[in-house]
């Protein structure tokens, strides 16, 4: 399947997908040695590694100036994510069995989240996840999974080994203004990420700061 540049609207052509019409391909026609999970940004320690799926695509809910959804300019990522979601749908064996190889295989990873783009989208989803939490933590117990989310399955996803962030909350999501974060914050007895209200030192996430591996309410400041 080719990924040219986009000539139209990234929202346009990720509302014009759906978790139906996703076409099944083979990795091997999109990347030569395709791997699920990537090194996040230089605010992410070495020691993480993360999936991702298309946005919009699998969340419910748009968020005004998504950040994901800019990422999706680039046509790597476009394809990247494309892909993990069509595995993701039709061939969730197989891309288990990937992804618990990559860390098991990893020598620096101690934490892997769960979509940085994306969302929780069918129950067949999550038990796929909780079979590699399960197959993880056989070889080593010691790697945390986290994932932030906006869907109904918090409690499902904690019953089988994820730190779950809310990202939803009755009314608003766990992003705002400074102002309104630190009033989130005390509401809630949260903790607001350090990486979102001011330069961080490289590596800043996951090292110095593991909040969102380890707490459920943690608050971002709009950047």
């Amino acid at each position: 399947m080719k990924f040219a540049k986009l000539k139209t609207n990234i929202i346009d052509w990720l509302k014009s997908i759906s978790i139906d019409n996703i076409k099944e391909i083979s990795p091997e026609k999109v990347f030569k040695n395709y791997k699920p999970l990537d090194r996040g940004n230089s605010k992410l320690a070495t020691n993480i590694l993360s999936f991702s799926l298309l946005p919009l695509v699998t969340c419910k809910f748009y968020c005004q100036g998504c950040y994901d959804v800019r990422s999706m300019r680039y046509t790597s990522v476009r394809a990247k994510r494309y892909l993990n979601t069509s595995m993701a749908i039709h061939n969730q064996n197989k891309l288990a069995n990937m992804i618990i190889k990559q860390i098991v295989n990893s020598r620096t990873c101690e934490f892997v989240r769960i979509h940085v783009g994306g969302d929780f989208f069918n129950e067949s989803y999550i038990a796929m996840w909780q079979y590699i939490v399960g197959c993880v933590h056989v070889e080593k117990p010691n790697i945390k999974f986290y994932t932030y989310t906006k869907t109904e399955y918090t409690e499902k996803l904690k019953s089988i080994g994820i730190n779950v962030v809310k990202s939803k909350y009755k009314d608003h999501f766990n992003f705002s203004s400074l102002e309104n974060v630190q009033q989130m914050a005390e509401k809630y007895n949260g903790f607001i990420c350090p990486a979102t209200m001011g330069k961080v030192p490289n590596g800043f996430c996951g090292s110095k700061c593991k909040a969102c591996m380890t707490r459920e309410n943690v608050f971002f400041v709009e950047h």
